[in-house]
């Protein structure tokens, strides 16, 4: 999974990047454990720690700004001011 993730926190997303996510988490999901009901594939996401796109994106844009405004790096510093 975190081959999947890597970079969107640095990128803009849009809803088509979210369904793209969305689309290969129901695979990932159906080739784990095969077909299922929606009920059930919320209740093996939830015990499985599969948390939604919108969560995770949302988690990491905002750990990524956090991390890029305490950063010492000069350029960081100056992007950061304008």
């Amino acid at each position: 999974m975190p081959i999947l993730y890597y970079g969107i926190d640095a990128c803009p997303s849009n809803s088509t990047i979210k369904h793209s996510f969305e689309f290969t988490m129901s695979k990932v999901i159906f080739r784990l454990f095969g077909p299922m009901s929606s009920e059930l594939r919320s209740d093996v996401c939830g015990h499985f720690g599969f948390v939604s796109i919108d969560e995770i994106i949302c988690t990491r844009e905002t750990k990524f700004i956090c991390r890029y405004r305490n950063s010492e790096n000069l350029l960081c510093k100056l992007i950061d001011k304008h």
